[in-house]
């Protein structure tokens, strides 16, 4: 994982634990200080690939971001599958 990208898993981390809701775009970019919603958007899709998040609900959802996997405990998943 990146130093951004660890970056911006431990704010969507914090975030949710602080606000029981996953944090939009905006706010991904704004407490991460980025410029680009584009670059959010590659570095949260990188993430995703990693399987540390997930994303749920429909494409489109503004706060749909959950934590897959806990980085800090050497990438467990934590995320429950629904089968």
């Amino acid at each position: 994982m990146t130093r951004r990208q660890l970056e911006v898993y431990r704010f969507i981390k914090k975030y949710i634990l602080d606000n029981n809701i996953s944090p939009s775009y905006d706010e991904i970019l704004q407490g991460c200080g980025m410029k680009s919603k584009s670059h959010a958007f590659v570095i949260i899709n990188s993430l995703e690939k990693k399987e540390y998040i997930k994303k749920i609900g429909k494409f489109g959802d503004a706060r749909r971001i959950i934590i897959n996997r806990d980085y800090e405990k050497g990438g467990r998943k934590i995320a429950k599958s629904k089968h």
